[in-house]
């Protein structure tokens, strides 16, 4: 089976532009970035899901991400930045990577909610105890 294509970069065997590779991490520029430095941090090893991340690889993920966010805001003069993580059907490759690019208040990046989010109280309090019950039985 051919591993995925962000195993080959933490291998250096598919080209890419490294930003920053340590132990546990590798940061390369995104192929089809959103905005100017928009980079994407791969754990080294294969973790397919945000489920299965390790606690240490995922703090240096974020301590990358941290480091990134503010390079990226600096060098490219964005007004903020954005980290995004997608699991599941939504997940473009098996492999957790984070995404990490500038924003400014012109971009033309939106996410947008239904009008009806459900946002009463009563149905808030009963979303909040499921997920408090949910999180307390540890998944």
């Amino acid at each position: 089976m051919k591993e995925c294509v962000f195993c080959q970069i933490a291998k250096h065997e598919a080209p890419a532009r490294i930003i920053h590779e340590d132990e546990l991490v590798i940061a390369v520029l995104d192929i089809d970035p959103i905005s100017d430095g928009h980079t994407i941090i791969i754990p080294k090893k294969n973790i397919p899901d945000i489920h299965s991340l390790d606690s240490d690889t995922g703090k240096r993920v974020m301590e990358v991400a941290k480091m990134l966010a503010g390079a990226i805001e600096k060098e490219f003069s964005f007004d903020g930045s954005m980290i995004m993580e997608v699991n599941g059907v939504f997940q473009d490759v098996p492999h957790f990577h984070l995404h990490v690019f500038g924003r400014n208040k012109s971009n033309d990046i939106k996410f947008s909610y239904p009008e009806n989010t459900n946002s009463d109280q009563d149905n808030l309090a009963k979303n909040a105890k499921r997920l408090t019950n949910r999180m307390c039985a540890k998944n």
